[in-house]
């Protein structure tokens, strides 16, 4: 048991954010998935490996979690995680990506312009972060030429001629990600640059470059952070560092069944459907499988697997380049639906997305938690009020003053006060001994309860009652501010004429 005086408060110094490496995602998962699912999760003997693994939690009831032993009421799932074969770019960090390629040799891994040039133009003085990399990016991608690391006291001499990145050119009917261009006795080469030999790239900047370019500068300065303990990688110097090859996606996080709980159809109880998520996990697990067919093969002798066509389930004849293609769109589309370029086989309808669940209107963030709704409080439209409503009065309207309570508690002092307020049915419920009593459901509205003392009655809003207005968005302090009470008729909220313009009222 612990008491209040003897837990141990600490402050928050800061929030620091970062992008998990493919080493500490499998570190965090419990499972590795490797197999799609049957519908709604089949028998518990084929549910190890799948999106429905035991090992991620259950959705079930009186069901014990594999992993913490714990029913669906106590645990809130695990993770997983899908070995994705072939690198594939995260479409939320392209931007990044092709500046940091623009940045830096790709031979070498060096920045295109000497630690020297970039401080005294100014870089690291004048700008921070994302800023420095766009300005050192935007100086670096056509004015160079040739690495400027040739010199006979560096430790590795470069000097070879530099590429030109940047993105697809859609009237050409490019199709790829990013593509580089090369100019070679007088002709320029051009083609994709693939995620692969991007993570070849990335993966060979130092941290000391990554400094220069803007990245890692502010870091907590923690020594749980810096401990060697806790870094899993040689070249590691902080927990929380950022580097750049963890934009290319290896390890793929599988979110928990309870996460992506199953859809009860509305004709028939007993029918279960997959989840979004799901469904798209299990497309991303065919496609995979697909890809290593192509490289079994391929593995054997005699044979070309990177020409052969396989067909799918539904006949489609199918390259390695399409399967990796399909691999890549299914990620994307996972994370990201909002083109709507992944839609249901049945129905027509766009997969929801991570994406979708969190942003917008109706999403997790601004529905459930920006916009959640708490008690003792009321929403309507605000008006102007005149010259009936003073300064510092709030015109209530008299439906929702009967709706809102305060509680007031019972003394010796108040007592016929509260008889008073009962008698007139102004009393909505009664707290006694931790049970609450509502006063409504008695026939007469409870006008005749014996009240006693120590009792909580929650009474309706009066003249003269102190409460918090809010208008949201809660863009600064006027925005929220304390009135006095006045029960007005009508349905919405009045305001004095002064007070209209701090809450951005029309």
């Amino acid at each position: 048991m612990t008491t209040r005086a003897n837990v141990k408060r600490s402050e928050i110094v800061g929030i620091q954010w970062s992008c998990l490496s493919s080493d500490q995602l499998r570190l965090l998962s419990v499972a590795t998935i490797t197999k799609p699912s049957s519908k709604d999760g089949g028998s518990d003997e084929n549910r190890t490996g799948t999106p429905y693994d035991p090992r991620l939690g259950e959705q079930r009831n009186n069901t014990k979690c594999a992993t913490c032993n714990k029913f669906n009421i106590d645990c809130t799932g695990h993770f997983g995680i899908i070995e994705i074969p072939v690198p594939t770019y995260n479409k939320g960090f392209i931007g990044i990506t092709l500046k940091c390629l623009q940045s830096v040799c790709m031979h070498c891994a060096r920045p295109r312009m000497r630690p020297e040039f970039i401080k005294m133009q100014g870089f690291t003085t004048r700008l921070k972060g994302w800023d420095r990399l766009k300005a050192i990016a935007s100086k670096c991608n056509n004015s160079t030429k040739k690495c400027p690391w040739d010199k006979e006291e560096d430790e590795c001499k470069c000097s070879e001629a530099m590429v030109h990145f940047d993105l697809p050119n859609v009237k050409k009917g490019e199709t790829g990600v990013i593509y580089y261009s090369v100019t070679h006795n007088g002709g320029t080469k051009r083609e994709e640059f693939t995620a692969a030999m991007a993570l070849t790239v990335l993966s060979r900047i130092s941290n000391e470059h990554l400094s220069l370019l803007g990245f890692n500068e502010s870091l907590l300065n923690h020594p749980d952070f810096t401990s060697s303990k806790y870094l899993l990688q040689e070249h590691q110097q902080h927990v929380h560092e950022f580097r750049p090859e963890n934009m290319i996606i290896e390890v793929l996080l599988v979110l928990p069944p309870t996460a992506r709980p199953w859809v009860v159809s509305e004709q028939e109880e007993n029918e279960r459907k997959d989840d979004d998520l799901t469904d798209k996990y299990n497309a991303l697990l065919k496609s995979i499988i697909l890809w290593h067919t192509f490289a079994a093969a391929a593995a054997k002798p005699g044979e070309k697997g990177t020409n052969r066509s396989l067909s799918t389930r539904r006949g489609n004849m199918k390259t390695k380049a399409d399967v990796e293609r399909d691999i890549m769109e299914h990620i994307w589309t996972l994370m990201n639906n909002k083109d709507e370029k992944s839609k249901l086989s049945s129905g027509g309808r766009a997969h929801r997305s991570i994406v979708c669940r969190l942003k917008g209107k109706f999403g997790r963030i601004q529905c459930n938690v920006g916009g959640k709704r708490v008690n003792f409080c009321a929403r309507t439209v605000i008006i102007g009020g005149g010259i009936r409503i003073k300064n510092d009065e709030l015109g209530v309207p008299r439906y929702i003053a009967e709706k809102l309570t305060k509680p007031e508690y019972v003394i010796k002092q108040n007592i016929d006060d509260v008889r008073e307020l009962i008698s007139q049915g102004k009393i909505n419920c009664i707290i006694r001994n931790g049970k609450k009593i509502k006063l409504c459901d008695f026939p007469d509205k409870g006008c005749n309860y014996p009240i006693q003392l120590g009792d909580i009655c929650e009474r309706q809003l009066q003249d003269g009652d102190i409460v918090l207005f809010n208008r949201q968005p809660t863009l600064r302090i006027e925005s929220m501010m304390a009135f006095r009470t006045k029960i007005v008729e009508g349905l919405a909220f009045q305001l004095s004429l002064w007070a209209t313009k701090s809450f951005n009222a029309d």
